[in-house]
């Protein structure tokens, strides 16, 4: 029998084609297993801006 963050971590599916960079997975990941780098331009940032999860967002044509 397994135990019951192995069967949670079989079943998370991040779906990369609607993901923006936004963190919130990271942030309520209950078995804190996903990390998530910033890019050194956001980190550079004086406005902390998230070009790329803006990019996404105008590469999908969603609104943004």
């Amino acid at each position: 029998m397994s135990n019951i963050l192995e069967v949670l971590a079989q079943n998370i599916i991040i779906d990369k084609e609607k993901c923006i960079f936004c963190g919130k997975c990271v942030d309520v990941c209950i078995i804190d297993n996903l990390r998530m780098k910033l890019a050194p331009c956001r980190q550079a940032c004086t406005l902390g801006v998230n070009c790329q999860g803006y990019a996404q967002l105008v590469a999908r044509g969603e609104e943004a």
